[in-house]
């Protein structure tokens, strides 16, 4: 372990052993959003941020339009991916969906130049800890916790301090200098941790959702969206 990633060496002593996966990569779940915001805005798709959702406008089996505070948008298809407030927007059209907010954190320390060697490159995942560390170019993201407390979003200090503490133990070479991003997002989980995809029982013909995919939305996200897609048109 200490030679596919050299700074666990002064971690080296407490470990019983490692599991290797070439395969696993990370990514900045931010900029790739950006990204793709960008290259979809550049193929002709509208965007529109901070525009408060207040409900459907709903004929037979089907939705007619979505009502928002900058008025009413119609369309062909409606995809309801809203995260862990799903079930709030999925009631107003009779929908009971079994999707829950579990809280987790996060802290990024950003990477001195001096000190590069001293945080990990390969992505470590503390099995006792319950808590990941990603290298993000510059920076190392750290995240973990999971609270049961509905929709709270506050930052709780004692969970960010349990991250710093967790980095000083394993990276103990790496200093831990200026802000460190504190960070606090609700997963929205289901009771089997399995997504809630495609249209639902009851639902309108035209409502598809995509939702329920706990702390894997970005590892799921491109295949849930192809597979959406291909649902949609054998419709």
């Amino acid at each position: 372990a200490v030679r596919l990633e050299p700074a666990l060496a002064g971690y080296a002593g407490r470990m019983a052993g490692a599991v290797h996966t070439p395969s696993e990569s990370a990514a900045d779940c931010r900029q790739l959003c950006e990204q793709l915001a960008a290259l979809l805005a550049a193929r002709g798709a509208e965007l529109r941020y901070d525009t408060e959702v207040l409900g459907f406008e709903r004929q037979g089996d089907a939705v007619t339009g979505l009502r928002t505070a900058a008025g009413l948008l119609q369309a062909e298809h409606y995809v309801l991916a809203s995260g862990w407030e799903s079930p709030a927007h999925a009631r107003q059209l009779g929908l009971r969906i079994p999707v829950y907010p579990l809280k987790g954190y996060s802290i990024t320390v950003d990477i001195a130049s001096d000190h590069r060697q001293a945080a990990p490159r390969v992505s470590v995942t503390d099995t006792a800890r319950k808590v990941v560390f990603a290298r993000l170019g510059e920076r190392l993201r750290v995240a973990g916790m999971v609270e049961i407390i509905g929709r709270d979003t506050r930052i709780d200090p004692a969970r960010i301090d349990s991250l710093r503490r967790s980095t000083q133990q394993v990276f103990a070479q790496l200093p831990l200098q200026g802000s460190l991003h504190p960070w606090s997002g609700m997963r929205p989980a289901t009771p089997t941790g399995l997504p809630i995809t495609g249209r639902q029982r009851g639902g309108p013909r035209n409502l598809w959702l995509q939702t329920g995919h706990g702390a894997l939305g970005l590892t799921l996200a491109f295949g849930s969206a192809q597979r959406l897609v291909a649902q949609m048109h054998a419709a």
